[in-house]
């Protein structure tokens, strides 16, 4: 179908859904319009059950793909119900001069239940002039919407803003972007935000994502902006590797960053997260009456000294911002790393299209990483669905500890391989005295080490010839530390302990 535009459109009353329509293995290209325009414009009258698949798209003016609906801040309900968008690939589209954003790579919107997976985007929004987009890959006024595998590069603004790689926009709910790729955006890499008068934005995760050099015009790794008369919270963030360059063109550039629109943003997470910066780039910036929490993220500046911009104020020293903002605190234990990840080949610029992601090399963790088994578990802290699996495909909680960043290392010896290896259960044992832990075990000679969450080891006991150890915690103040055991063999397991 090179040359030729593709259009479906649903005007029918009744909110009716027009279901099991399949677009497979097309090529749109030189068009002077939108690729595939997908709309409707009857309140909640739409497609249902509709399938683009293996498509590609190039050299159209307008946008890529993009699905609509008639719009109405309040209405309740989406026009459109599992859309899926898989391995379609949309390039050099340009956008135009107009008074709304041009140029989109692919874009769902009034979608309830959505998936776009497998896909590309890059090089588009070269010639727009308008803001609120374009962006790579996103989705706005839509729920339970999924952007997974997916690399979305080189996206532009043109004159305008924006240039985003990945965006849950205006009135997203309960969706995830996860598992993706996104570098050299002139836009933030992953955008979470709303605008003017939008439908809530509610509980969105970002998560094992990566971004190289995303923000080169505006935003930043990952970035937060929020419009008028709306509401925006619970956003998730974690697991994320970002690493971003200075950009003389974006003043507000940061791993982590937030914009200063309006005040309202609530209930915003960021856990376990690598942000690597370089050329004084700010690791986090936040400005005047926004607010994050920050718990276990590790942070390097590359050779440069430690800058994070929050509230108002410059903060050079983890401790300092502990201090002054309570991030990166737990209870009274404080949390965070300030140390080389040791990313392999950080800031490489790899684009991996047409391959596959996972192939990806760049950003994983050297053995001598001290992301390696230093996050928070999750699951067990926050009563978060962390998912199975991290950016490149390997299963999470093979062991019990969990590493910082979109990488986990299952760094496992000739010895771990053995057949034989140890079995152990860990029992909580309150006494008069306080709580201790009560081990049971299989091996020969058993050692236990317990170490802050920082690395620093503060117990240690060896016990031999028997099948229980008792490890008295008691003098330890509370907080959340490793408990690691090895046998007489050399093999190791790490368990996360709370002492209360």
């Amino acid at each position: 179908m090179a040359g030729q535009l593709l259009m479906a459109y649903a005007d029918v009353g009744g909110n009716r859904k027009l279901k099991n329509i399949s677009f497979i293995d097309l090529e749109i290209s030189d068009f002077g319009m939108t690729g595939m325009d997908l709309g409707s414009w009857n309140y909640n009258t739409g497609y249902q059950n509709l399938l683009i698949k293996n498509v590609l798209i190039h050299d159209v003016r307008e946008n890529g793909i993009v699905s609509y609906a008639f719009y109405n801040p309040k209405n309740t309900g989406w026009a459109h119900r599992n859309i899926r968008v898989i391995n379609t690939v949309v390039h050099d589209v340009t956008g135009y001069a107009a008074k709304t954003h041009r140029g989109n790579g692919i874009l769902l919107g009034d979608v309830d239940s959505g998936l776009i997976e497998g896909c590309t985007a890059y090089n588009n929004g070269t010639k727009n002039t308008a803001c609120g987009g374009p962006g790579g890959i996103w989705a706005y006024e839509s729920n339970s919407i999924t952007i997974q595998f997916c690399e979305s590069y080189a996206n532009k603004c043109g004159t305008g803003c924006d240039g985003l790689g990945f965006d849950l926009d205006g009135g997203v709910t309960n969706s995830f972007l996860q598992y993706n790729y996104s570098h050299d955006n002139a836009g933030a890499g992953y955008l979470l935000g709303q605008y003017d008068d939008a439908r809530p934005w509610a509980n969105n995760t970002v998560r094992y994502n990566i971004s190289e050099n995303d923000g080169r015009r505006n935003g930043g790794g990952i970035t937060l902006f929020k419009g008028y008369k709306t509401t925006m919270k619970g956003a998730m963030i974690y697991n994320n590797t970002v690493y971003i360059s200075k950009a003389d063109t974006n003043k507000f550039i940061g791993a982590f960053s937030m914009f200063d629109i309006d005040t309202g943003i609530n209930g915003t997470v960021v856990y376990n997260n690598i942000f690597q910066t370089k050329d004084d780039v700010p690791l986090v910036n936040v400005p005047k009456r926004y607010q994050a929490k920050l718990n276990q993220n590790l942070y390097w500046s590359s050779g440069d000294s430690f800058k994070i911009k929050y509230q108002g104020k410059d903060y050079h020293t983890l401790t300092d911002w502990q201090t002054a903002t309570r991030n990166e605190m737990f209870d009274t234990l404080p949390t965070g790393l300030v140390a080389d990840p040791k990313l392999l080949n950080a800031g490489g610029g790899k684009t991996m299209y047409p391959d596959t992601l996972t192939k990806l090399t760049n950003y994983k963790l050297a053995p001598t990483s001290p992301a390696i088994n230093a996050g928070f578990d999750l699951r067990v802290m926050y009563g978060i669905k962390t998912g199975n699996r991290d950016f490149w495909g390997d299963s999470l909680y093979l062991d019990t500890a969990v590493d910082i960043g979109a990488y986990e290392s299952h760094i496992i010896t000739a010895v771990n391989a053995a057949v034989n290896q140890f079995q152990y259960r860990v029992f909580p044992n309150p006494t008069p005295q306080g709580m201790e832990l009560k081990i049971m075990y299989n091996a020969l000679k058993l050692s236990a080490e317990i170490y802050t969450v920082q690395g620093v080891m503060v117990m240690k006991q060896i016990s031999s010839g028997g099948s229980f150890m008792v490890i008295a915690t008691q003098s330890l103040p509370k907080g959340i530390y490793f408990l690691r055991l090895m046998d007489e063999k050399g093999f190791a397991k790490v368990e996360k302990i709370m002492v209360e």
